[in-house]
């Protein structure tokens, strides 16, 4: 198992007042398909949840998981044991306006 975990908070480095919505890119680099389950948390737990699954070089879109300017924290959680071949793209919204990419690299990792 491995975990991606991007969060965000009033007034820090991801400012969640700014922050409607998030659309996921999930791509899976290496050469044996995944699942991931998606999980969105906020102040109220649990908001968000979706189970995606990839194949080598597949690129998988999660869409507007709505945020409505709240903390959260978007956590990634893959069938595999190494996040290396897990590339994700986190764009964050507001009112349907991009206003901020992120990438795996911005996120906190766990194998």
């Amino acid at each position: 198992m491995s975990v991606l975990r991007l969060g965000s908070t009033e007034f820090g480095p991801i400012d969640c007042r700014y922050i409607q919505a998030v659309d996921l890119e999930i791509a899976n680099r290496g050469f044996e398909p995944f699942d991931m389950l998606v999980h969105g948390y906020g102040n109220g737990g649990l908001f968000y949840v979706s189970l995606i699954h990839a194949e080598p070089g597949q690129i998988v879109p999660v869409c507007d998981i709505m945020t409505n300017y709240t903390p959260f924290e978007i956590v990634l959680v893959t069938n595999i044991n190494t996040a290396d071949n897990t590339a994700a793209v986190f764009r964050m919204k507001d009112r349907g306006n991009l206003i901020a990419v992120y990438t795996q690299e911005d996120a906190d990792r766990y194998n």
